[in-house]
């Protein structure tokens, strides 16, 4: 994508929506370290292609890029604090889980290499073995002409996603919000009836 807060979209709302087995913030902020590729690249090695100089945008150096991101987020006590603190600012319930933010580093870079492959024609997804882009070919219908209707395609998928992340989150907050208050009087009920007792 042409700047990283497109991906924040469809990552957030795969990340609320298997908040269960993925670390939410893990899972965003890979999609930041992925594209530290791009930085990289323009720095040492300005023009095209910008996908290429590290291999992160690739699904197997990215995986390893993204589990390593994970593990490092878990085992240094600022990455942990981190999480929970932008956790606590969402309003959601957090417990940093050394699995979970490892896995969703490897499949926070994967969902990101996956949205830049159909995005960018120069991504090699599949190197070392492939070192075209199969996936563009296939949306693109193997024309250049259709390259810039796809890429308008593909940056109003996200933004749609932002806004499905907007209202999904809404409601997930909600949802806490009640459980957190009946919890409150289930407490408060239980301490009245034991005082009284």
């Amino acid at each position: 994508m042409p700047y990283t807060p497109y991906h924040f979209g469809p990552s957030g709302l795969i990340g609320i929506a298997l908040r269960r087995w993925i670390d939410i913030p893990v899972f965003v902020l890979a999609n930041v370290v992925v594209d530290c590729e791009v930085l990289f690249d323009n720095m040492y090695s300005p023009g095209w292609p910008v996908h290429q100089a590290l291999h992160f945008h690739t699904l197997l150096v990215g995986s390893f890029v993204g589990a390593f991101f994970g593990a490092v987020m878990y085992y240094l006590s600022w990455g942990r604090k981190l999480c929970e603190k932008t956790m606590k600012f969402f309003g959601l319930p957090y417990r940093a889980d050394a699995l979970k933010m490892i896995a969703a580093g490897m499949l926070g870079v994967i969902f990101h290499v996956l949205i830049d492959s159909v995005h960018h024609i120069d991504v090699q997804l599949f190197w070392p073995w492939r070192t075209d882009n199969p996936v563009w070919r296939y949306w693109a219908g193997g024309n250049f002409a259709n390259a810039d209707q796809l890429r308008e395609v593909m940056v109003g998928g996200c933004l749609i996603c932002w806004a499905a992340l907007a209202v999904w989150y809404g409601a997930v907050v909600d949802m806490f919000r009640v459980r957190r208050q009946k919890l409150t009087e289930i407490r408060r009920s239980r301490r009245q009836a034991f005082e009284g007792a």
